[in-house]
């Protein structure tokens, strides 16, 4: 009874082994297919190095951002007024991505090229909507954005960023109708 008992447990560990080798193999494999999707997709995913040895062939593109993924590298202001337009600098960004402010949705934007940066620049809302998938129920509410601070990040097909903080200070500025 002892014996079978440890062929089990061998027999186990071996399958485990054998998994992760799989999966790792697997890893590496996607890891491989999408810096070539990367390199060779829209003009968002990679930009040429402004480097003067570039040649401008898809082994010199940089940055090399795998296809799924999403990086935010600074936000600008990191304080900020409701009406005030706020930039997120990052890699990964689509022509249609989507801003959230603790996981409510701020806005849309569509990504820019600046200085060989992708950008994406929003407004802060006077209230957060629920960020809603399709299909999916959704609760009828709006959270008004009061002073103090809030985790940005972006959604989009390659998936959700990292967060970076942006403070909310005071009112709304005033607008003049003058």
């Amino acid at each position: 009874m002892q014996n079978r008992a440890v062929v089990i447990v061998l027999s186990i560990v071996l399958l485990i082994i054998l998994g992760a080798l799989y999966f790792r193999h697997e890893s590496d494999a996607l890891k491989t297919s999408t810096s070539v999707i990367a390199a060779s997709s829209s003009p968002l995913s990679a930009q040429p190095s402004s480097s003067p040895a570039s040649t401008g062939n898809p082994a010199t593109l940089a940055p090399s951002v795998p296809a799924a993924s999403i990086r935010l590298l600074a936000i600008s202001p990191s304080t900020a007024s409701v009406g005030d337009t706020v930039t997120l600098t990052g890699i990964g960004f689509t022509a249609s991505n989507t801003v959230l402010m603790d996981g409510l949705l701020a806005g849309g934007g569509k990504a820019s090229i600046l200085n060989g940066k992708q950008t994406i620049s929003f407004t802060v809302p006077q209230a957060l909507a629920p960020n809603c998938k399709a299909k999916q129920m959704c609760p009828q509410f709006m959270r008004q954005t009061t002073a103090g601070s809030y985790e940005v990040t972006v959604e989009n097909a390659n998936g959700s960023s990292n967060v970076l903080v942006l403070t909310v200070s005071g009112e709304a500025k005033a607008v003049s109708t003058y």
